[in-house]
């Protein structure tokens, strides 16, 4: 088990309420993104990383956590360089949809 997994289950056993150990979720999984997009060595100069797979190709320019006290944090990714609003967020439940604005 890593140690977000370790974390994640300690939160679910602890919580008073199943909407609580969502919300504490979120945020562990939201920082956690962010920390590793943080301290990814494979940016260009211009803070922007480009990966191939298999199954196609994607940009990534930035990630920022957001906090939101009455909900679910979420993370918001650039594909280029960050500048005007972001491409798409993630609630950190397994899905993204599209921002306003975004692409």
């Amino acid at each position: 088990m890593t140690e977000i997994q370790g974390r994640i289950q300690s939160v679910r056993a602890s919580s008073p309420t199943p909407a609580e150990a969502l919300q504490t979720i979120s945020r562990l999984k939201a920082e956690e993104v962010t920390r590793r997009w943080n301290e990814f060595p494979g940016k260009n100069t211009e803070g922007v990383a480009s990966f191939q797979t298999q199954h196609g190709s994607a940009r990534i320019g930035a990630m920022v956590h957001h906090k939101d006290p009455f909900g679910l944090d979420s993370v918001e990714v650039w594909l280029g360089p960050q500048e005007g609003p972001p491409a798409s967020a993630s609630s950190t439940r397994r899905s993204s949809f599209p921002t306003p604005g975004g692409t």
